[in-house]
């Protein structure tokens, strides 16, 4: 077999010199070459350097030198397989010639004789190649994931054949397949990448087509997920409030969920109502009764609530919040924060790298809360949260850790006759399944006291704000805590040579080390010297050992106490957008819709100076007449004054008093 060079195929097709015969003083034919039984060819020389240029499809180029006093040559050609054959005459002044009209996936053999003025001819020149195969056709992605594309195309032709797929990036060859089927996918890709896929086909007698190509460009994480939640529609489009507000079927019956795509509405009706049972949603398939009944059906390792079945509440609120405008955002954070929900924060992108600062989205919820500072006076504090200026206590993941850290955080927040699961944990309906979109997304909750000491947990208010995986994966999210907070609470089974991690993102915050002594992988000796590389101090470790989780919360209670008490700098969020912008990381209220509604609202509101004083004027009904009317109301539900009147006469007096008062309001 022969590769042809000068003007051969671009992807190396082949072909056999079987024989080759030239004048005396050219080149000696072959040993396997095979002289034609012709009279009178000892005075004709052969055509020289009879060589094969361009093998097409149906084509095949050749090209020679011609023998002193010889322009006319005989090319006749030979299907090896169908032993058929063709003779053309030429007359060449270029020496060169294209056969056509050939079978695609075929071997020829071709003759090319010199023939003299007088007739005569000379010994043939046989060179043997193979038409190139048809390429593939309709070659496309039939499905395209987050970590694999599924390939299809047509077979051309009827002939035997394979076929080589080889997968490309930035030039590279990533993976290389050969296959028989017209399908095969390819996997292990990475999320929201570009590929080129070449394919050619490849015939028993080595013939190869050219190349198809086709380009994809994989899912990211969040489209995919999208994808299974049936939400893909509305991303980049966004959700808007008047949809998640319309009346219709499924808003009205109580119907459970039946499939994934479900879900998330199941999960927005029941915030919409502020029901604390929104992050509950989940879905089972359908057995029918005789599945439920056949024990030869039951499998110790099955669970109809598998990752296939549910997803996790976070990667459903991550999901909706990137499908929802800048409004509905931030009704949902307002619904989240009365049922008392953790909110997003910093809400991750795509690959979880890239973050956004939900400014925007925060700033409905307003908060009425009564330090110890002002039990006292009996006074109270109310206020838009985004203005409050609080100590921040962050809490973070370094490695694997043992600990629940969302649980811990949830224990300590809550008093112990009164426990709320304001952070999702493993325990909770779903909180077991891995997270797909949710990683590197950070939470925000806020602890405000009732001025009682015997049911506040802390004297004084505090926002918490938790970060979801691993800081070395989420070194920006980790950087923006650092600088917010007046301290950095670390959880932790074992630090690794990352460890610097900890202390080089120019913080502001306090550090603090939680760790498990009972974890296999604890080394006390080796947290003792990284310790004293980092200039902690005793109190800045707080270790769980034996102890049960009560007595440790307890332990974690007087550690952040101390810090409430001590701490100098209170965040506020409204002013934590320039260390956002310095990170690189985007703001939500930067986008033109979020700076033209704050821009209407504040030309409605700049001429309000008391605000009880224009209520009272421009909202009469909302005043006086309206506590009266309301007390007059429940009296005619309640009757509890009515004493010993005749009650039909009592009703009616109550009914006169209410068409007074509003006769008095017209």
């Amino acid at each position: 077999m022969y590769h042809s060079e000068e003007g051969g195929s671009e992807d190396g097709c082949q072909y056999t010199e079987e024989s080759l015969q030239t004048s005396p003083s050219g080149p000696q034919p072959l040993e396997s070459c095979q002289k034609e039984d012709l009279p009178n060819t000892e005075d004709v020389p052969a055509p020289i350097g009879f060589s094969v240029q361009y093998i097409g499809t149906s084509s095949v180029t050749f090209a020679w030198e011609s023998p002193d006093n010889i322009s006319t040559f005989e090319m006749t050609h030979t299907n090896t397989n169908a032993a058929t054959s063709c003779t053309n005459y030429i007359t060449a002044k270029t020496q060169a010639t294209e056969v056509e009209d050939l079978l695609p996936g075929t071997k020829y053999t071709f003759s090319l004789v010199s023939i003299s003025d007088n007739g005569k001819r000379s010994v043939g020149a046989k060179v043997t190649a193979c038409t190139r195969p048809l390429p593939p056709e309709n070659f496309k992605a039939e499905r395209v994931g987050n970590t694999s594309v599924s390939l299809i195309w047509d077979r051309p032709g009827y002939e035997e054949a394979t076929f080589d797929i080889v997968c490309h990036q930035n030039g590279r060859n990533l993976q290389k397949e050969k296959t028989e089927s017209s399908k095969f996918v390819f996997s292990g890709l990475s999320p929201g990448n570009m590929y080129a896929f070449h394919i050619a086909k490849v015939v028993p007698n080595g013939g190869r087509s050219k190349e198809a190509i086709t380009h994809v460009q994989t899912k990211t994480n969040l489209q995919s997920f999208l994808d299974d939640l049936g939400l893909e529609q509305y991303f980049p489009n966004k959700l808007t409030l008047r949809d998640v507000l319309q009346v219709d079927l499924r808003s009205v019956t109580d119907e459970t969920a039946q499939s994934l795509s479900s879900l998330p509405w199941l999960f927005l009706k029941k915030l919409m109502m502020v029901n604390v049972t929104a992050r509950s949603v989940k879905y089972s398939p359908e057995m029918n009764p005789q599945e439920m009944d056949d024990l030869s059906c039951l499998d110790l390792y099955s669970d109809p609530f598998n990752d296939q079945n549910n997803v996790n509440p976070l990667d459903i609120v991550t999901a909706l919040f990137h499908c929802s405008d800048s409004f509905l955002q931030q009704e949902m954070v307002s619904k989240m924060s009365m049922c008392q929900f953790s909110v997003p924060f910093l809400l991750p992108n795509s690959d979880g790298q890239q973050c956004m600062f939900m400014l925007w989205a925060m700033r409905d919820i307003v908060k009425k809360f009564r330090p110890h500072s002002l039990s006292d006076h009996r006074g109270f504090i109310e206020e838009r949260i985004v203005h409050s200026k609080l100590p921040l206590i962050s809490f973070v993941r370094f490695g694997d850790c043992s600990l629940s850290k969302s649980q811990i955080l949830n224990k300590l927040l809550s008093n112990p006759q009164q426990y709320h699961d304001t952070f999702v944990h493993h325990d909770m309906d779903c909180g077991d399944i891995s997270r797909k979109i949710s990683n590197g997304l950070v939470e925000m909750s806020w602890y405000l006291p009732c001025g009682s000491s015997n049911i506040d947990v802390f004297p004084e208010p505090v926002a918490v704000a938790n970060l979801r995986g691993d800081i070395k994966n989420f070194e920006t999210q980790y950087s923006f805590l650092c600088q917010i907070s007046s301290a950095v609470i670390v959880f932790f089974d074992s630090l690794d040579t990352n460890y610097k991690l900890l202390t080089n993102q120019h913080a502001n915050a306090q550090l603090f080390l939680v760790g498990n002594s009972q974890s296999k992988s604890f080394d006390l000796q080796h947290l003792k010297k990284l310790a004293n590389e980092m200039e902690l101090k005793n109190s800045n470790i707080i270790l769980k050992g034996k102890q049960n989780d009560a007595i440790f919360v307890k332990s974690l209670h007087s550690t952040i106490n101390n810090i409430i008490k001590s701490c100098s700098s209170k965040a506020c969020l409204e002013a934590m957008d320039t260390i956002a912008h310095e990170l690189g990381i985007q703001v939500d209220e930067d986008f033109p819709e979020c700076q033209k509604a704050k821009e209407n609202a504040n030309t409605l509101t700049v001429n309000i100076k008391n605000t009880l004083q224009f209520k009272k004027e421009q909202l009469p009904l909302q005043g006086k007449i309206w506590k009266d009317l309301a007390k007059l109301e429940k009296e005619e539900c309640r009757l509890r004054k009515a004493g010993d009147q005749n009650i039909e006469m009592y009703k009616s007096d109550l009914q006169m008093k209410k068409k007074r008062s509003q006769e008095t309001a017209a």
